[in-house]
C-alpha cells in the first residue's frame, strides 16, 4: 500500500533509489541527476517508451513529483519531447561526436552504456544516449544537434516551451 508516493513500511526517511522500487520491475531506471531536494529520473520500456520523472525529498524522504511519457522516441533523429516548463529531452543514438543545443546552452548528455549488454538490448538502447536541458527558456526554443568535430548542425527542431 502506497501512502501519497511514499513507502510507509520503512521507519524514516527513504533514500532516492528505495523510492524508485516502487515504479513497475520491467522499467529501466536511470537517475539523471540527484540535488538537495529534487531529483531526476529517465524511465525505459522493453517497448522502448521513453519517460521522464522528477522526483522531490519530503518530510519522509523521497517521492515522485510529476511524472510523463513520451512513447516511443526514434533515436536516429532529433525527437525532443517538453516536459512542462522544467525539460527538454531526447534519446540519440551513436552520439560520441555529437552535441545538443537548446538555444545555446549546451544539454547533459548521458550514454547508456553502464548496463549489462543483455539488459541494453532488452530494452534496445544499444550505443544510445539520453540527453536533457533542465529548465529551458521559456518561449521558442530551437534545438540543434551538432557535429562536435566540425561544428556543423546535422539537424535542428524548434520548440514552444510555455508555463501553461
Amino acid at each position: 500500500m502506497f501512502l501519497f508516493g511514499y513507502w510507509p513500511i520503512k521507519i524514516g526517511p527513504i533514500t532516492l533509489q528505495e523510492a524508485l522500487r516502487i515504479i513497475e520491475f520491467d522499467v529501466l531506471k536511470v537517475e539523471a541527476y540527484t540535488g538537495q531536494e529534487e531529483g531526476l529520473v529517465f524511465l525505459f520500456t522493453t517497448k522502448r517508451d521513453v519517460g521522464a520523472m522528477f522526483t522531490k525529498l519530503g518530510q519522509f524522504g523521497w517521492k515522485y513529483d510529476t511524472m510523463i511519457w513520451a512513447g516511443s522516441l526514434d533515436q536516429n533523429r532529433l525527437q525532443p519531447v517538453v516536459f512542462e516548463d522544467r525539460l527538454i529531452y531526447g534519446l540519440l543514438e551513436k552520439a560520441d561526436d555529437k552535441k545538443i543545443l537548446a538555444n545555446g546552452v549546451r544539454a547533459e548528455m548521458i550514454k547508456l552504456d553502464f548496463f549489462p549488454i543483455v539488459v541494453i538490448e532488452e530494452y534496445g538502447l544499444q550505443n544510445s544516449w539520453v540527453w536533457y536541458v533542465k529548465d529551458p527558456p521559456v518561449g521558442s526554443v530551437l534545438v540543434e544537434l551538432v557535429d562536435t568535430n566540425t561544428g556543423e548542425v546535422i539537424e535542428e527542431s524548434e520548440l514552444d516551451v510555455g508555463d501553461d
